[in-house]
């Protein structure tokens, strides 16, 4: 199960692969630097900053729901692929794309269950 050190440890991941340091995401994200450190180390954040997070991450086209799932895969953050509208494969890829983008739109719905859980954590 995921736990606040967990959730921390996958946002200072994300945040390194992002090549920000925590005073760089404190500032895209309105905030100080001693609240990321927090966030990272497990120590909580509030639900303000969590959603500040994942909107960040939306806005940058990034699988925030990636985030709450097991096993955590940095390439996820990662992985781009474009369609050749030329291709006889163009269908098949455009399929599986919505596929895929069904499955993200699904992941985000669970995504405020999962916030709303980790909230309930740090409250206790």
């Amino acid at each position: 199960m995921l736990d606040l050190s967990e959730f921390g440890r996958r946002v200072q991941v994300v945040r390194e692969h992002l090549d920000l340091s925590q005073v760089q995401l404190a500032s895209k994200l309105d905030t100080n630097q001693v609240l990321i450190s927090r966030l990272e180390n497990g120590l909580g954040a509030s639900i303000d900053l969590l959603f500040k997070f994942v909107n960040f991450l939306n806005s940058k086209k990034l699988p925030a729901y990636q985030l709450f799932i097991t096993p955590f895969n940095i390439d996820a953050f990662t992985k781009t692929s474009k369609i050749d509208l030329k291709s006889t494969k163009a269908i098949p890829q455009i399929q599986k794309k919505v596929s895929q983008l069904q499955t993200y739109l699904e992941k985000e719905r669970e995504l405020v269950a999962e916030l709303s859980l980790i909230m309930k954590m740090m409250e206790s």
